[in-house]
């Protein structure tokens, strides 16, 4: 980074509901990045343990923190968006990274993210940006569970563009990622009945942007019963069938994808005709359009799968057993 520019100010956003028990770790870890400019934007969604106390003790320490209280709960998603939306409108703002309470993060985790997102900028000027990284899995009591979520995931990031790695099993996750103020515009608003933001963010981005995927972990990343906006679980909507005592679910199905391409469909005119075609024929199979022959070969031929041989055999396994599809 040039040194004779100022040093662009990246604010933290922190998204917290029920963080008292890991709240402090996390804090610690931010206030110990080695980037100097640095401010922290905690948004807190009417918690009534005690995380509004333990920021309440932070902000009046450290000037860089500043505190929003939600005076009715949100959920993570909407939470993150008005976050998003009242960074914007700071205008000393540069770049935003986003940030769940129960994590820790390496001192170096916002050095390195800005140093490669600055560089995929100078590639690319004036373009949306991201940059995301592995993280280290850990459990409650902060031992080591797996060294690379990238790895125990079996998620490859190519570093061309990949709108169907990030349109299927996407693994982009939104506590590692540091996006400029150009991606931050175009993600706005969500769309309605999206369940998780690192989705989408990272899918318009793929759209319209550029993505640095940083293969080492800058973040130990927490697993623990009571995770909110990083805890994956199963949605309703899954399009299944009973295999004897087995359910037997088809990909893509369980956390409301198809309004949300319908919505990039009807709200960005700027797709191209490739994206626009892929994103018509991915409908077509959340809308179960395509019978199971044609699902598999759109599958396969669009490189939606994993490159896990186990995975790939597991899903033509579940698409050609099921017959006819069924709600």
């Amino acid at each position: 980074m040039n040194n004779n520019k100022p040093i662009p100010l990246i604010s933290i956003i922190l998204c917290t509901y029920q963080g008292e028990r890991f709240l402090q770790t996390q804090l610690d870890s931010l206030l110990k990045q080695s980037y100097p400019a640095v401010e922290i934007h905690i948004f807190d969604d009417a918690s009534t343990d005690a995380t509004q106390h333990i920021i309440r003790h932070y902000a009046a320490l450290h000037s860089t923190i500043s505190f929003h209280i939600n005076t009715q709960r949100m959920g993570f998603v909407a939470n993150f968006e008005q976050a998003i939306a009242y960074c914007l409108k700071q205008k000393t703002t540069h770049y935003i990274a986003l940030c769940d309470q129960d994590d820790r993060w390496h001192t170096d985790k916002l050095s390195v993210s800005i140093k490669a997102l600055t560089q995929l900028e100078q590639q690319y000027p004036q373009r949306p940006a991201l940059v995301h990284c592995d993280l280290r899995l850990i459990d409650a009591e902060d031992q080591l569970i797996h060294p690379s979520f990238f790895a125990r995931k079996h998620l490859h990031f190519p570093n061309k563009k990949a709108v169907t790695t990030l349109l299927g099993y996407n693994g982009v996750m939104g506590n590692t990622l540091l996006i400029n103020r150009f991606l931050a515009n175009i993600c706005l608003p969500f769309p309605p009945q999206l369940t998780y933001h690192d989705y989408w963010i990272s899918l318009v981005n793929e759209l319209f942007g550029k993505r640095k995927t940083l293969q080492h972990p800058l973040i130990d990343y927490r697993i623990h019963s009571n995770n909110t906006s990083n805890n994956r679980q199963k949605k309703g909507g899954a399009i299944y069938q009973k295999i004897g005592r087995k359910k037997v679910e088809l990909p893509f199905f369980s956390d409301q994808r198809e309004p949300l391409i319908r919505y990039l469909l009807e709200n960005y005119s700027d797709l191209t005709v490739t994206d626009r075609t892929l994103l018509l024929q991915f409908q077509r199979y959340l809308t179960v359009k395509m019978n199971r022959w044609e699902a598999l070969l759109f599958l396969f031929q669009n490189g939606f799968l994993k490159k896990n041989g186990k995975h790939k055999l597991s899903v033509c396994f579940r698409l050609l057993i099921m017959s006819k599809p069924q709600h």
